[in-house]
């Protein structure tokens, strides 16, 4: 049995109408957010250089950039500090504790 009062949150890149009616009936004044993405088709050569020139030309206040494998996130986190911005890379091959550790880092700048 659960406490009657607690937070209940739900995310997801897609819902459909039904899953969306489905949340809010187990949810008591819910709020959505939507957010604006970017989809762009590239070569894996031209990957890291549309990502700077995206980084450079849009308004952001923090961004998060999902990545295939833990490698490429270790790589891309590398790229994005050596290019000058503040990078903190997230993955499944670090221990769980430095991954909370990393996401109030996040959560935090």
């Amino acid at each position: 049995e659960t406490p009657k009062k607690k937070q209940v949150m739900m995310f997801s890149a897609t819902m459909t109408p039904e899953t969306r009616t489905l949340c809010k009936k187990f949810m008591q004044d819910p709020h959505e957010i939507r957010v604006d993405e970017y989809y762009v088709k590239l070569t894996e050569k031209e990957k890291n250089r549309k990502l700077n020139d995206m980084l450079d030309a849009l308004e952001f206040n923090q961004v998060v950039i999902f990545v295939k494998s833990v490698q490429r996130a270790i790589a891309l986190d590398k790229l994005l500090v050596e290019c000058n911005f503040p990078s903190i890379a997230i993955h499944s091959g670090l221990p769980q504790e430095d991954r909370i550790a990393r996401y109030k880092q996040f959560k935090e700048f």
